[in-house]
């Protein structure tokens, strides 16, 4: 079966790297990690496959002891890191055009996390989701984005900023950091990884706001996707559905609507590439029940009730079949580390 394929911009931990060294820590060694030697421009790999982009995000988290590194880091690293659609963005007219481009573009940067706006009548939501199993390495992917959606956001004018920041891990010593950085509340063993802040900054006007520079950018972004999509697997856009909303559990007919092909088409595709919808099915439940066992104190039930199932037992007799373990024997065998 064909596993789907996700990627990361070389050029995020090269600036990953420049940054730290320039907070004048020694990290000199670090410049032949794999990573930066490959000449591809990405790096990329089928889920859980990101062992040396892990290795070198652990390194430096190690060598600067910061808890908060991911947070100071989503602040620093410049817009041009995101190359055309960094541009897009910084010459948004509002906030909202900001977010939506920014979602909309993003798969022509990297692949591993997601993001939705959600905008109520009172307060907008920014939620993530790790579409890639990068074990500790998501929760510094979702601190930089955190902060540089509240940087993003603060750029609309003093005085704004986020009024919450919703975590899934559990609540850790460093807390009082987290709250310390962010500048907001920020609550930890939450559903979903997300940002919230009043509605209203959503249709503020941009004092960057270019609107010629805004089409150029559009349009070279445009041009990127259409390239990335001629290119990219169904496997991995069905993968990515399924995980937006597992509790939901989606059918072909429903996945095959949402990309816009008839469910025969779907089929096809699949087929072609020496997969099923049976089979992505199971493998996305396999590493998300993986990933909420091992990274969250959710209960078995909670768990069994996010991913669609009716009650635990019905979950434990899938996992058992699954892994040969139950939930709670893998849970022991791969504790959180925040716990």
């Amino acid at each position: 079966m064909l596993r789907p394929r996700y990627y990361i911009p070389r050029s995020y931990a090269q600036h990953i790297l420049r940054i730290v060294n320039e907070r004048g820590i020694d990290v000199g060694d670090l410049e032949t990690s794999p990573i930066l030697e490959k000449e591809a421009p990405a790096i990329g790999g089928d889920a859980g496959d990101f062992g040396d982009y892990k290795q070198f995000i652990a390194d430096i988290e190690a060598r600067v002891g910061d808890p908060c590194l991911g947070l100071d880091l989503g602040t620093e690293v410049p817009f041009t890191a995101h190359r055309f659609l960094g541009y897009a963005i910084f010459c948004s007219a509002t906030l909202e055009e900001a977010f939506n481009v920014a979602i909309k573009y993003l798969p022509v940067l990297y692949n591993v996390l997601e993001f939705e706006l959600l905008s109520g009548d009172t307060e907008a939501t920014v939620r993530i989701y790790p579409v890639a199993e990068l074990g500790k390495t998501a929760n510094f992917m979702v601190d930089m984005s955190l902060s540089a959606i509240a940087t993003l956001i603060r750029s609309f004018g003093n005085g704004l900023g986020p009024k919450r920041v919703h975590l899934t891990r559990p609540e850790s010593g460093s807390a009082g950091a987290y709250r310390e950085c962010l500048q907001c509340e920020v609550v930890f063993a939450a559903p979903y990884n997300e940002i919230q802040f009043d509605e209203h900054i959503l249709h503020l006007p941009s004092g960057a706001s270019d609107s010629a520079s805004f089409q150029l950018a559009i349009e070279q972004c445009d041009r990127e996707l259409a390239s990335l999509q001629a290119q990219q697997s169904v496997a991995l856009a069905v993968s990515a559905l399924l995980k937006k909303h597992p509790e939901k559990k989606p059918g072909l007919d429903e996945i095959a609507q949402s990309l816009k092909v008839s469910p025969r088409t779907l089929r096809r595709r699949l087929h072609d590439e020496k997969t099923n919808f049976q089979s992505l099915q199971k493998q996305v439940g396999i590493e998300l029940a993986c990933e909420y066992l091992s990274g969250t104190n959710w209960s078995v039930g909670n768990i069994a009730e996010r991913l669609g199932y009716e009650n635990a037992s019905s979950f434990g007799k899938a996992f058992r079949n699954w892994t040969g373990q139950t939930p709670r024997e893998y849970r022991d065998a791969n504790p959180h580390p925040g716990n």
